[in-house]
């Protein structure tokens, strides 16, 4: 039988499933032990275990409250907490969401504190000053380091990424469908994250963990740009080290891992780029700083690219790199030495 999730692969559908194991794990008429053992494990972890022994009452999800993906409100001992979750599949936080929740939960909870307030309108939950707030950033994906910097180091939420979410519920024995079905469709993101098969057979979640997980070389910029086009391919983009916004960067693409079919060996591509320059470093560009930059690449075997509006010169040369074996060690080498050929035509221009 299909799994509902291969379906079901939206944010909104992962909301649901969340909500309906919450919200049925602590139900009192809910007669699945390993429903109310999922529910139970999530909610302990996501509380860091704060309420482990106590008992949990009057729990209500709500979605979209606060435009929050989802927030459990529940009691333990007569004092009202507040858990929200910002869960996400494939994409990424944005336009400083996390900071924005903070602030609408903030607001919220002043108005309401204010005893005028709470006379004159119908009263709505808020928390007391001594309740707690419970952030869980929840991403059945991989996490990038920004993503985690921006949600766990700057904004205290806790990020639980697919390898988490992976250890969370392998352990879990189930015989309920619909728990089986997300447990199953977890296994196969963790499986693709895992990079468990040969990179001919990655999909986007493999590459983007192989890119994620990938080191540059010391004498290259350790800030790589990783992201995914349209949802066709994901590239991760070398920056020339304290240079990353005035001097050219090299793009490697997912989709430019290309088997020799008489060989049988891979190559890929690195793309000369000026994506990266800085408003004001792309004001200053020039056709000749360009041919400049070209006449560098071309000693080290780059095909140039021709166009002649700067504007629009955004790849200015690429170069082949052949004969990489169908594995990852393979590739990382294949990476490595784009790394070597960045910091030899550039070391020039550092200064």
């Amino acid at each position: 039988m299909k799994n509902l999730f291969d379906y079901a692969t939206k944010e909104l559908s992962q909301d649901a499933f969340l909500r309906w194991l919450f919200e049925s794990g602590f139900d009192e008429k809910c007669e699945n032990k390993s429903v109310q053992n999922a529910s139970r494990t999530l909610f302990n972890i996501f509380t860091k275990n704060k309420f482990k022994y106590k008992e949990i009452k009057e729990l209500k999800t709500v979605a979209q409250w606060k435009n929050i993906d989802i927030s459990i409100w529940f009691k333990v001992d007569g004092k009202e907490h507040l858990m929200i979750i910002e869960d996400k599949t494939e994409s990424g936080v944005h336009d400083n969401q996390l900071d924005r929740y903070e602030k609408e939960i903030n607001d919220h909870n002043n108005f309401w504190r204010n005893e005028t307030n709470r006379k004159k309108y119908t009263q709505e939950r808020y928390l007391e000053k001594d309740s707690t707030l419970f952030k869980v950033f929840y991403k059945t994906n991989i996490i990038d380091d920004w993503e985690k910097e921006y949600a766990n180091e700057q904004n205290g939420w806790e990020t639980f990424d697919i390898f988490d979410i992976y250890n969370i519920f392998k352990g879990l024995q189930t015989d309920n469908e619909v728990l089986g079905y997300y447990k199953e469709h977890i296994e196969k993101i963790y499986s693709s994250a895992s990079r468990k098969d040969i990179p001919s057979n990655w999909d986007l979640i493999s590459w983007h963990s192989f890119f994620n997980s990938y080191e540059p070389c010391s004498f290259v910029s350790p800030k790589t740009e990783i992201n995914c086009y349209q949802k066709e391919y994901y590239y991760i983009k070398l920056f020339v080290k304290d240079h990353e916004k005035d001097l050219p960067c090299f793009e490697i693409r997912s989709r430019d891992f290309k088997v020799d079919s008489e060989t049988g060996k891979y190559s890929i591509i690195a793309r000369a780029v000026l994506y990266n320059l800085s408003d004001e470093a792309q004001n200053a560009l020039t056709k000749d700083k360009i041919i400049e930059w070209q006449g560098l690449i071309s000693n080290y075997g780059f095909k140039l690219n021709q166009k002649s509006d700067i504007n629009k010169h955004k790849q200015i040369g690429n170069f082949v790199i052949n004969d990489i074996e169908n594995n990852e060690e393979s590739l990382t080498n294949a990476l490595d030495y784009m790394c070597e050929l960045l910091n030899s035509i550039f070391s020039c221009d550092k200064e």
